[in-house]
């Protein structure tokens, strides 16, 4: 026999779950139809999912407890669905009795799993004792939950602000490349400066970058001069005494006036 061709009559009886919007995680008392399927196994009527499949809930009931628990939500009914099936299910999980269904508390709380209000409010109902004992289980979990995810955000918090030490100090040595004339520069500016004296290309058969193509040719001698050409300046490195240049951009020159009118070129010597 399918679980659909069941004769058995629908009643109304309670059952203890969770409620919904902001009650999602607080148990409530509803009345539902249920049919029996097999021993403490019930079902509700059949309904039809959006899928146009035919779905229900199955719930627990045991002799003697007013309220029972659900089993599952949105059953979707399948062929192999026969009462015996339902309830091999129910068997195999251990909760085919209340002793059984007790047995499962235990172990979830000996294995550190968790135990939802439900089930402590189903056990209230006729042992109030073990009612409290997993609450102050359920309770322990929470506070442990709480410390190992404060302890996540704690490593979190510091990982990142590593990471942003790091990043700063990392900025703050590209600066330093610079001797100074940098340290007042937006972000934005320094980024223009860096990207044009970070770039490279060879003299006298040496791969160097820009900015230090300028420090060796004030080292050498040379100084920073600007000519004026009319609509336009041109910017050098100038040999005073071989009387010969290097034609720059004007951020190596600006570079090189700093160091030569700062005094910061004298200590590099």
């Amino acid at each position: 026999m399918h679980m659909t061709e069941l004769t058995t009559p629908y009643e109304k009886r309670k059952v203890i779950e969770y409620g919904s919007g902001r009650n999602f995680n607080t148990p409530v008392r509803h009345w539902h139809e249920v049919q029996q399927v097999a021993g403490p196994l019930y079902k509700s009527r059949e309904v039809e999912n959006r899928y146009k499949e035919q779905e229900c809930d199955l719930y627990l009931f045991y002799d003697g407890i007013p309220a029972g628990l659900r089993f599952m939500r949105q059953k979707r009914i399948e062929v192999r669905d026969t009462p015996e099936y339902l309830l091999g299910l129910v068997q195999t999980g251990g909760v085919g009795s209340l002793s059984g269904y007790l047995d499962n508390l235990k172990q979830d709380m000996d294995n550190s799993r968790w135990i939802g209000l439900a089930d402590i409010e189903f056990v209230r109902q006729f042992d109030e004792a073990q009612a409290q004992r997993l609450a102050a289980y359920r309770q322990g979990r929470l506070v442990q939950r709480e410390q190992a995810w404060q302890a996540e955000e704690n490593k979190r918090l510091e990982t990142e602000a590593a990471a942003a030490e790091k990043l700063r100090q990392e900025k703050q040595s590209q600066r330093d490349a610079f001797l100074g004339w940098a340290d007042d520069m937006s972000e934005l500016r320094f980024g223009q400066v860096k990207k044009v004296m970070e770039r490279k290309g060879r003299f006298n058969g040496t791969v160097m970058t820009r900015r230090d193509f300028v420090i060796k040719q004030l080292l050498e001698g040379r100084v920073p001069v600007c000519i004026n050409l009319g609509r336009s300046n041109e910017h050098r490195l100038y040999d005073p005494v071989k009387r010969d240049w290097y034609i720059v951009t004007k951020t190596e020159h600006d570079f090189a006036k700093y160091l030569t009118d700062s005094g910061k070129i004298e200590s590099l010597k």
